[in-house]
């Protein structure tokens, strides 16, 4: 027997999304342990979640997909109401340890642009250091190649110093030592570049 279209998304509306969604927003509206604050912060998140599996569930015909998105709004609505729950609600576990999700919600909005500015200045920073590598370890590499061809004993250079001279050249400006398997590779090219003029 076929569904008809009305009773076919009745059916997938309910479903353990929705019913997170309605026990995270009742949960939302009664008064908790917690200051109420960040509760109209936790419920508008419910529903941009809801909203988000909604268009999912109308728009997207395939069956695999709808259930896969169904499946993790439950899931993050689940996890919410449970913090939710025993944070704000019960009062269970240590407020300064397990914040109510909607303080950290309404912290992180009040809070945004001064994240979003530490972004930024991570994201420059990380930029420079790699235009920085690449701008030492490319013409080091090249230098490095041209001198192992260039010089009598060139073949002796170029299998002392191996194929890998760039590779460890750019490991070494790249990382700055931030990881030992860079510093091996500089200790590594370090010794065979310093056998070579021995």
């Amino acid at each position: 027997m076929k569904l008809s279209f009305r009773e076919n998304y009745v059916r997938r509306i309910i479903s353990p999304a929705s019913l997170f969604f309605l026990l995270l927003v009742l949960s939302g509206l009664l008064p908790g342990r917690s200051a109420p604050a960040g509760n109209n912060y936790l419920i508008g998140l419910a529903v941009i979640i809801q909203v988000i599996f909604l268009i999912n569930l109308f728009w997207n015909k395939n069956k695999a997909k709808v259930q896969a998105c169904s499946d993790v709004a439950a899931l993050v609505l689940a996890l919410l109401w449970l913090w939710d729950l025993f944070t704000a609600r019960l009062g269970v576990l240590n407020k300064f340890l397990y914040p109510a999700p909607g303080n950290v919600l309404k912290l992180f909005t009040s809070e945004f642009p001064v994240m979003l500015k530490g972004l930024i200045n991570s994201i420059q920073l990380l930029a420079g250091g790699y235009i920085l590598a690449l701008l030492i370890a490319i013409p080091l590499a090249l230098i490095i190649g041209w001198r192992g061809q260039a010089v009598p004993g060139g073949k002796a250079f170029d299998q002392g110093v191996g194929a890998d001279s760039a590779h460890c050249v750019y490991t070494l400006c790249h990382s700055h030592f931030a990881d030992f398997q860079g510093f091996l590779y500089f200790c590594d090219f370090y010794r065979r570049l310093l056998a070579c003029f021995h």
